[in-house]
């Protein structure tokens, strides 16, 4: 089985650097043999957006920036149970199954 490798797009002019490697560092020490890589994407407009295998794992949504531990949460339900690529298959949203803006699942 491929691993995915996990892209972190994080906006450079919002400063949002330091939490996007702060994810990234936490995705590796935790999952570090079920990943390829971890990717940074710089990017602009305040995004701050988690993918992998061209599906959605977490973005900034209503609750704000999401700190280390959200986003390796939501890398790991990725990991029990893979999304289709965005755009694919029915109900396909921003995040894990919940509306579009929140960015997240609800544990």
């Amino acid at each position: 089985m491929l691993k995915p490798t996990v892209i972190i797009e994080y906006c450079a002019e919002c400063m949002y650097l330091k939490p996007a490697l702060e994810a990234a560092q936490k995705i590796l020490e935790t999952y570090a043999d079920r990943v390829e890589a971890v990717t940074l994407k710089p990017g602009h407009d305040g995004v701050f957006r988690v993918t992998a295998d061209d599906a959605l794992i977490i973005e900034m949504g209503d609750e704000g920036l999401p700190n280390a531990a959200r986003v390796v949460q939501a890398v790991e339900q990725f990991l029990i149970s893979p999304l289709p690529p965005r755009g694919e298959g029915p109900g396909v949203r921003a995040g894990r199954g919940v509306p579009q803006g929140q960015g997240e699942r609800s544990p």
